[in-house]
């Protein structure tokens, strides 16, 4: 699932993911990302995330993802300048903070994930 504000951004990063065969459900804001959450949840294996939204911000979208399903994979993003400015648990397991902008491409063999992180159910984004 992506969600973002920004109908630009959900849209290339929906097509990039297509693009190496995921397929990628998009939400607006944190509320319609719950409830595409509480509809498609055995679809869904990892979340990114935009940090700033409207109605519902990413970080209180994130804490109810987590309460829901800790061991749903989220991908933190935002244009801050660092993760230290990014108001998640950055001590969560299955939370990684991924500063924008990003691009998306298939991790090299060889690449070292720890077990279990985001970047074992999707795509690398670098």
């Amino acid at each position: 699932m992506v969600v973002d504000d920004e109908t630009a951004i959900q849209e290339i990063t929906k097509t990039s993911l297509k693009n190496y065969y995921y397929t990628a459900i998009t939400a607006s804001d944190g509320i319609e990302a719950l409830a595409i959450y509480a509809r498609h949840k055995e679809k869904i294996r990892a979340a990114i995330i935009d940090i700033m939204m409207s109605k519902m911000d990413g970080a209180t979208t994130i804490r109810t993802l987590q309460r829901l399903n800790p061991l749903l994979p989220i991908i933190a993003v935002s244009g801050l300048a660092t993760s230290e400015q990014v108001p998640i648990d950055k001590t969560a397991e299955y939370t990684a903070f991924l500063p924008k902008p990003y691009s998306v491409s298939r991790p090299s063999r060889g690449t070292a994930c720890r077990a279990p992180t985001p970047c074992d159910v999707m795509l690398y984004l670098i």
